[in-house]
């Protein structure tokens, strides 16, 4: 959550990007048009999908009491992740510019590494770029700090 000099709380991280970026006159997180909006918000739908499904997959293979575990459903949420890597890997432009897509994407897979849920890691230009993006300064005065609210 943000809250503005105003008083106005603004919540999720595609508005506060997206407000941050109507502050500066700079490069933009969210680009105003055309084909890079569609893209940079299409890779964020997709983290968020990857966020969507990892939790699920989480779910019915930890949290949930066995005997209320749907194998079948674990298992698509599984094939959901895979798909979503081999898009990744195949469809989409990770050397550009950094967009909201790509801090939403480097955020998604971390949180499956630290969940330790099936991984990305036979996808190697997946795996390579975000081994670079996490080394960032921004990201790793972010990383997880020990604290766990589950």
């Amino acid at each position: 959550m943000l809250i503005c000099e105003d008083g106005l709380a603004l919540f999720d991280s595609v508005v506060i990007c997206d407000h941050l970026d109507s502050l500066h006159a700079g490069p933009k997180l969210i680009p105003a048009q055309g084909p890079e909006r569609w893209e940079t918000l299409r890779l964020q739908a997709l983290a968020q999908g990857i966020c969507d499904a990892g939790i699920l997959l989480r779910w019915e293979t930890e949290r949930r009491p066995p005997a209320l575990r749907y194998a079948a459903l674990a298992d698509g949420q599984a094939q959901k992740l895979a798909e979503a890597y081999a898009f990744v890997e195949q469809s989409i432009a990770l050397e550009a510019s950094i967009t909201v897509g790509h801090i939403a994407l480097a955020t998604a897979l971390d949180w499956i590494v630290f969940r330790q849920l099936p991984g990305f890691e036979r996808h190697s230009k997946l795996t390579a770029w975000y081994r670079d993006f996490i080394a960032r300064p921004s990201m790793r005065a972010t990383q997880y700090t020990g604290k766990t609210y589950d």
